[in-house]
């Protein structure tokens, strides 16, 4: 501090604390889990771990919630005042919703008395927030109008809603007060505010329509939501869906001011250079990408055993988190691989080949300089991570990039996926390490066809990989990703007490400039029954 020297100071002593920077040390980190087909046999739909467990691929996964209890979700908040979960359902083809329907948001308790050397969690049958139908919000037409039909090859009609229609991230406030929903109508995109400080009645503060950040033809979508140290920010993806350019596609990071003023912080061209989604020891490969919105499909394929391999690489910004550095990550997620599904057709069809679809998503970094954010490979914003398969494929440029999201095949070094991730992640106070959502989480020669978890330390190296969802699962999503948002249920912080104790010279009540402190006090807390 710089003291003004006409006010008495006594070299200043004192505590401060910011709740929403504590973690305990091994919090459970939940996730939204996805089965391909109706949700209606009983397959666990919430799950998670603890933190430290190690890389397995075989760790202990806790089953909270199942399909016939949320069905299909992707955003996940928590209320750790209340110790209560939030899910929201996603508009995903080839995976139903829940009870609730297509506006629900689900709501549990989280019950964990022992934490990772107990039991393990539980949580009661979820409670059910209906947007649409409790608070009148227009989260855009349901696309999923005949439902979901036959098996085990599918027909759903759900591909045309998907970031389009429905709902997207969700987000608390620290005081969990406050729930932020970003609804994804194409029509009027907007963050839904929700007043939960009394979770049996939830109650709409506002729904504040999301601005366009200058897209071509004014074709953008919103999806990722984070608050932190006082403001919440909002993730949008421009789509370029009628001008079909690369060109066109961008991200852009908003502040939300109040009311309805929203600052852009970031944002950045998504025509950089990108690995193969899939590429093998013969050199051939599916290129990853980025490529306009379009419902049309037109992939990329690898022939394989009777399912071919594609891939059709379109933006949408998932979630987004701070580092301890002042670093701004940005979750990108694939939203091909939300139209189709594994082992299933080409969406719209009743009849034709079936196909694995392989995600493409991607991590990117801003640095903070000087109060600025700047994308990674701008100058003082380092890539130090040389891309996989630009250095197996000669047709693919060498580049680089800040985190290393490759996987090498586990029976073949010379093949493998240089986009692995899925497009949610966390940062957990006191840890320095940024978790993310992958497929084939681990990534040097692990086991094909799950889903899980990865870590990255500080230099965007990977530092283990949990599999979550391994590829003998039950209507396993496979390549094209099996798990939603990722967070970890923080206890509240430590309420406080002691720190300074000191003799109130003047009897106010309030410590003043000078008065002595005293040592070796106890200091006791007690509850009035």
């Amino acid at each position: 501090m710089d003291p003004d020297p006409n006010v008495r100071n006594c070299d200043i002593n004192y505590g401060l604390t910011n709740p929403a920077e504590y973690c305990q040390d091994n919090p459970f980190l939940a996730m939204p889990c996805y089965y391909v087909g109706p949700q209606n046999r009983n397959r666990p739909t919430l799950v998670g771990i603890y933190y430290n467990d190690p890389q397995s691929t075989r760790p202990n996964v806790r089953a909270l919630l199942n399909d016939t209890q949320t069905g299909t979700t992707w955003g996940l908040a928590y209320q750790n005042d209340e110790r209560r979960i939030y899910t929201s359902t996603v508009v995903r083809n080839y995976m139903g919703y829940g009870p609730g329907g297509f506006d629900a948001i689900y709501a549990t308790n989280f019950n964990d008395p022992d934490g990772a050397g107990g039991a393990g969690p539980s949580t009661p049958a979820p409670d059910v927030i209906n947007l649409e139908a409790d608070f009148g919000v227009d989260l855009g037409t349901d696309p999923r109008v005949a439902g979901i039909t036959g098996g085990p090859t599918y027909f759903d009609d759900a591909w045309r809603g998907v970031g389009k229609a429905g709902m997207g991230d969700i987000d608390i406030s620290p005081n969990g007060d406050t729930l932020f929903v970003i609804n994804l109508n194409e029509a009027r995109p907007s963050v839904i505010i929700l007043d939960v400080s009394d979770p049996d009645n939830p109650a709409l503060i506002d729904d504040v329509a999301i601005p366009d950040p200058g897209c071509s033809n004014g074709e953008f979508a919103p999806w990722a939501a984070k608050y932190f140290d006082g403001n919440l920010y909002v993730g949008v993806t421009c789509t370029g869906e009628t001008s079909q350019n690369p060109a066109d596609l961008s991200v852009t990071v908003y502040r939300y001011d109040g009311g309805t003023s929203f600052t852009s912080i970031a944002s950045a061209p998504l025509d950089y250079q990108r690995g193969a989604a899939t590429y093998r020891s013969n050199n051939t490969f599916a290129d990853a990408t980025w490529q306009p919105w379009t419902d049309t499909w037109d992939p990329e394929q690898l022939p394989l055993s009777g399912r071919d391999l594609v891939s059709q690489p379109m933006p949408m910004v998932q979630d987004i988190e701070f580092g301890d550095d002042g670093s701004l990550y940005l979750g990108l997620g694939d939203r091909f691989s939300y139209m189709s599904a594994f082992r299933q057709r080409e969406w719209g069809q009743t009849s034709g080949p079936i196909y694995t679809p392989v995600a493409a998503g991607d991590l990117l970094r801003f640095c903070d300089q000087g109060g600025n954010y700047v994308v990674e490979g701008t100058a003082g914003c380092p890539q130090p991570v040389t891309d996989r398969s630009s250095i197996e494929v000669p047709a693919i440029p060498t580049f680089t990039e800040y985190f290393d999201d490759n996987y090498i095949n586990e029976f073949n070094t010379a093949a493998g996926h240089a986009e692995s991730i899925l497009g949610s992640m966390t940062k957990v106070p006191g840890k320095r390490e940024l978790v993310t959502t992958a497929f084939d989480p681990i990534a040097n020669r692990g086991p094909v066809n799950t889903s899980g978890v990865r870590f990255y330390g500080e230099d965007g190296r990977v530092t283990k990989g949990l599999v979550i969802v391994g590829s003998n699962a039950v209507a396993n999503n496979a390549k094209g990703g099996s798990l939603g948002d990722i967070e970890a249920l923080c206890d509240p912080g430590p309420i406080e007490i002691g720190n300074y104790v000191w003799f109130d010279l003047d009897g106010d009540g309030a410590q003043d400039p000078c008065e002595p402190p005293l040592e070796n006090v106890t200091v006791k807390l007690f509850r009035k029954d």
